[in-house]
């Protein structure tokens, strides 16, 4: 509710295609994941069909989580092979 209270769209799409196009019409350089599983194709098709400079996830076990910038993981206590991750 906090979004739509800011008047933010909070818009469901029907796949990957459709998330990309709306990054690209809003020019969004910033994307933050809310997504426990990430796929390497997901992060990386946003990475080269897009103008987004940065990329956030949150709870982000998945396999895209290593293309991200950073991956904050409150929920898990976990030692991380990659860099971009803080637990």
């Amino acid at each position: 509710m906090k979004i739509k209270d800011s008047f933010y769209p909070v818009i469901a799409y029907e796949n990957d295609k459709e998330f990309i196009e709306y990054l690209n019409k809003f020019n969004i350089s910033v994307l933050i994941n809310d997504i426990l599983d990430t796929t390497e194709d997901f992060i990386l098709n946003i990475r080269k069909s897009t103008l987004v400079k940065k990329i956030i996830n949150f709870e982000d076990m998945g396999t895209g989580r290593k293309h991200a910038d950073v991956v904050i993981n409150d929920l898990y206590n976990f030692i991380s092979p990659y860099k971009n991750e803080y637990y």
